[in-house]
This record gives C-alpha cells, sequence and structure tokens, in this order.
C-alpha cells in the first residue's frame, strides 16, 4: 500500500461517524420500534453500514498481511454492492411515490439525487473491480465510492444541527465532496501518480451536482420522467 494511504482507514472511519451523526435523530434514535419506518429503510441502511465497515477493514487487512481474507471480503462485496444498490432505488422509490401525489415536478427533482448516486456508485465500484488487480488505481476507485456517503449524512447534519436550508444543505455537502476529489486529483497530478481514477470520481461529482442545480428543467424532468415511467 503506497505510504499516503497507511491510515486510509482513519478516514473512511470518520465518513462512518458523519453517517450515524447524520442519521442519529433522522433513524437511529428510533431504535427498537423504528416506527414510520419499512424493511426498505432497514435494509438501506444496514447494507450502507456493512460497505463503509468493508471498506475500514480491507486497508487494515493489507497492511497486517491478511491478503486471502482481503481477497475473500472483496469478492464479498460482488454480493453486496448489488443489494446496497437495489436498497438506493428502493428507498428512492418510496420517497418518489409519495412526493407524486404533492407534485409531480418535485417528484421527478428529487430523482437528481437517486439517478446520480446509483450511476456514480456503480461505475466507480465497476472500475475498482476491473482494476482490482491494479491496487494503486483500485484504492483510488473504493475512495472515490466513499466519497458518495457523506453527501446525505453531511446534508442532514447541517439541517438539523445547524438549521441550514435543504437546498443549501445539499449544495455544500455536494461542494465539499467535489473538492475532496479535486485535491486528491491535483494531489496524484503532482506526485505523478495515476490521474484517471480521482479525474473520473470528480468528472461524475460535478455531473451529479449539475443534475440537482438543474432538476428543474426541462432536460432532467424529461430524463427523470422517463426513469420514473419505466421503473417507478
Amino acid at each position: 500500500m503506497e505510504r499516503a494511504y497507511n491510515y486510509i482507514h482513519i478516514f473512511f472511519m470518520s465518513i462512518f461517524f458523519v453517517v450515524v451523526w447524520g442519521f442519529w435523530k433522522t433513524y437511529i434514535v428510533s431504535f427498537p420500534t423504528f416506527q414510520g419506518f419499512g424493511y426498505t429503510h432497514h435494509m438501506h441502511g444496514l447494507l450502507m453500514m456493512l460497505w463503509i465497515f468493508m471498506l475500514i477493514v480491507q486497508p487494515l487487512l493489507i497492511r497486517s498481511g491478511k491478503l486471502s481474507l482481503h481477497r475473500a471480503v472483496g469478492k464479498a462485496s460482488y454480493f453486496v454492492v448489488p443489494l446496497l444498490l437495489l436498497s438506493i432505488f428502493m428507498v428512492g422509490k418510496i420517497s418518489y411515490n409519495k412526493m407524486i401525489a404533492v407534485s409531480p415536478q418535485q417528484a421527478i427533482a428529487s430523482l437528481a439525487q437517486i439517478i446520480p448516486a446509483l450511476l456514480a456508485f456503480a461505475v466507480l465500484y465497476g472500475l475498482a473491480i476491473w482494476n482490482k488487480k491494479k491496487s494503486r488505481i483500485h484504492m483510488r476507485y473504493m475512495l472515490g465510492t466513499s466519497l458518495l456517503m457523506i453527501g446525505p449524512a453531511l446534508g442532514r447534519v447541517q439541517i438539523i444541527f445547524f438549521n441550514v436550508p435543504f437546498l443549501d444543505a445539499v449544495d455544500y455537502a455536494n461542494y465539499l465532496i467535489i473538492a475532496i476529489a479535486f485535491l486528491l486529483l491535483i494531489t496524484d497530478i503532482f506526485q505523478k501518480k495515476p490521474v484517471a481514477p480521482y479525474s473520473i470520481t470528480v468528472l461524475v461529482m460535478v455531473l451529479g451536482h449539475l443534475a440537482w442545480q438543474f432538476r428543474d428543467g426541462f432536460l432532467w424532468q424529461a430524463v427523470g420522467e422517463k426513469f420514473a415511467t419505466i421503473f417507478y
């Protein structure tokens, strides 16, 4: 493992704490009854936490020389990630169906958070697996997937604990993850490391943010409506 990434598990652990913080009042404190939540929400939360735990443990297994166990956890992700993507899709469907009766336009606009997240995670994870034998590239794409966990949690932190308006909270969270990805890219450029992973990470983050910014526009409304018609 590259020296700069020897303690990458600490970064992943910090994301875990942000997720717990963000979902504390909106979900975790509802334990054990979880009134108002269904099995889809529970499965989504469980899979999200499982993915973060997998990200934390993988570099630790490499550092400790337990490569066979590292590969076994990696293979387990072949089952975890499709289920995680399905859970994101299903949570989005629940939210969409709640909103459609109130405002079809806003329901379609809300998909600007779901569709880009699905595509971004699938792309970054897929590229990580495609490059699983190229550890430097593989690791960078995996880190890219972790950035996608920050947005929803950090948005809730801002709204619940700091009274930031919803739209501003989403923007600020997006700006932060784009900035982190961009800084990682700049660092790799100066250190002459592979630039493709963080270039693609920045690209998918920016495209996701643009979809959110133009969620009420004709193009996104057409795309979102077509998506909802086919899948929801």
